[in-house]
């Protein structure tokens, strides 16, 4: 998806950042069209390469997140712009998660709750921008190996709590149900705070490669490492996969391809960053529509979604500009 900024403030482009949002967010259709699909391959593809998709998103984010820290009017328009997004396609995909049986019963509501405060399916990613967010922006003044050592921590934690709902099992079965629950790992404190404060910590710093060959280099073995500790949980599983959000690679990968994207020449596309904010937001409903209509088979259903996608994403980026709440 695209990056936020504050309103009446337009960041420079970034080279082929715009482009490779474009890229980040296909990536996160396909791995939601894979979600059934077996097989090593589709395995190593949804829970390994494409999982480095939002990841990089949040670092993004984090990278532009400095200028809205610059005074609290400016945070304050990043954060009525980053909730408006999130209430918009909350209300958008509402028939999605409010059905009549969401109504009845202390744990339907509960559950109702969570979804309201954790997001719909890919919304989660707003819920954890905004709540990160803001607690980066209490945070700002920290040192930077303060805030790194923070991001750090929660980001090891996140993952161990992943790797526990997979491989152990709790003699509590209340226990046992809390960890199972993708927004355990999957939030804004284990997932969302580490990887936009390490996009902050770059901007703060003025991070830049010195060479562009070598942090694509860098990028390409950490990308491997991402594969291998997806191969190495292929084989650890039973018959029964079990899906990955988070892995230990993910935390030098997804900084190394944002790193690498960087340094490409200082110009870009505002259509191609509002396009991929387009697909990213619509494209659960375009690939339900696609199984509506006949495809099963992950490329297949890809493809469609896909085109049912940059389709859709016609009329919103229109839309957005009227009602900036939507893109």
């Amino acid at each position: 998806m695209g990056t936020l900024s504050p309103a009446n403030s337009a960041p420079p482009r970034d080279g082929v950042l715009d482009g490779f949002r474009v890229v980040l967010a296909v990536m996160v259709l396909a791995l939601h069209a894979g979600s059934e699909a077996v097989g090593e391959g589709a395995y190593l593809t949804v829970n390994g390469l494409f999982r480095i998709a939002v990841p990089v998103f949040f670092i993004m984010n984090g990278y532009y997140f400095s200028k809205a820290c610059t005074s609290r009017a400016t945070f304050l328009s990043w954060l009525k712009k980053a909730a408006g997004i999130y209430a918009f396609w909350m209300v958008l995909y509402l028939p999605c998660y409010l059905h009549p049986q969401a109504l009845s019963g202390m744990t339907a509501w509960a559950m109702l709750f969570a979804t309201v405060v954790m997001g719909y399916h890919h919304l989660w990613y707003m819920s954890g921008l905004i709540c990160a967010g803001i607690l980066l922006y209490c945070l700002r003044k920290q040192a930077s190996a303060r805030l790194a050592a923070m991001a750090a921590i929660l980001f090891v934690m996140g993952v161990c709590l992943q790797y526990c709902r997979v491989y152990h099992n709790f003699s509590s079965s209340l226990l046992q149900n809390i960890v199972a629950l993708n927004w355990m790992s999957r939030n804004f404190l284990f997932f969302g705070f580490p990887f936009l404060c390490a996009g902050f910590l770059i901007a703060r710093h003025a991070w830049r490669p010195r060479s562009r060959a070598a942090m694509v280099s860098v990028a390409a073995a950490a990308l491997l490492l991402v594969l291998l500790e997806a191969h190495a949980n292929y084989l650890l599983q039973g018959a029964t996969k079990k899906g990955f959000d988070m892995v230990f690679a993910l935390a030098l990968a997804a900084p190394a391809c944002f790193m690498a994207a960087l340094h490409a020449p200082p110009h870009g596309s505002m259509l191609a960053s509002r396009m991929s904010s387009a697909v990213y937001f619509i494209h659960p409903a375009c690939l339900a529509l696609g199984v509506y209509w006949g495809w099963q088979d992950w490329g297949s259903l890809t493809l469609a979604g896909l085109f049912l996608s940059l389709l859709a994403s016609l009329p919103l980026m229109l839309l957005a500009r009227r009602w900036r709440y939507i893109l």
